[in-house]
């Protein structure tokens, strides 16, 4: 049994998003630079009249350059975002239990705190008392049963092959549902120590090694 017991930093959500904006990211700007500059050579030296003009190879290399180096403009926006959503950030603690045959995943999260404001109301109008017999007390109590199962949404059982992928980072372990759903895991979180080799032995036991990759030692 693997086990973390997670509560996030700033730095995990920013070490994440780097990564979702940077390396996951790098093929497509990659092959988009890759278009806008051919775009620019192909105008210059086709030399035809149906690419005559300067305009549209120097916006194609200019785009060629910049689009890649996009994402990175967005790194301070980003920050400020994150911080927005400390005490969101500060409220998470779920609990990730690897165990032989599942995942389960427990929500423990603080609610968060709503503000009431409270006001006198001033009743003027007379309530007459009616009869004893007539008044009917009603206290309404929920089952035991329904409780029970409101306190189980909070606990999720995931089966191994639900993942799409396993990602590690240098502080990291992302497990992906799907592409836009991923579950978070910081090292530091980790029970087992500072070791993840077990960890990530069994994890390569469980799903398929083609969905799954570390870092490389």
């Amino acid at each position: 049994m693997h086990k973390f017991d997670v509560r996030y930093s700033f730095d995990n959500y920013y070490e994440y998003y780097k990564f979702a904006l940077i390396k996951q990211r790098i093929l497509r700007d990659l092959i988009f630079s890759v278009l806008f500059i051919g775009i620019a050579i192909y105008w210059w030296v086709d030399g035809g009249e149906a690419t005559e003009g300067h305009v549209l190879p120097i916006f194609a290399l200019v785009m060629g350059v910049v689009f890649p180096l996009m994402n990175l403009l967005t790194f301070p926006m980003l920050k400020k975002q994150i911080r927005s959503k400390q005490s969101e950030i500060d409220r998470t603690h779920i609990v990730v239990t690897f165990e032989e045959d599942e995942i389960i995943y427990e929500n423990q999260s603080e609610p968060a705190k709503s503000v009431v404001n409270e006001e006198k109301v001033e009743v003027k109008e007379e309530v007459k008392a009616e009869p004893a017999e007539e008044v009917v007390e009603v206290k309404e109590e929920q089952p035991a049963e329904e409780v029970k199962s409101e306190e189980g949404e909070r606990v999720f059982k995931l089966k191994y092959a639900n993942f799409l992928q396993v990602k590690e980072t240098e502080g990291l372990f992302l497990f992906f549902l799907d592409r836009q759903t991923v579950i978070i895991l910081p090292k530091t979180t980790y029970v087992g120590g500072e070791d993840f080799e077990e960890f990530k032995n069994f994890i390569l036991s469980k799903i398929n090694p083609k969905r799954v990759k570390f870092l490389k030692k």
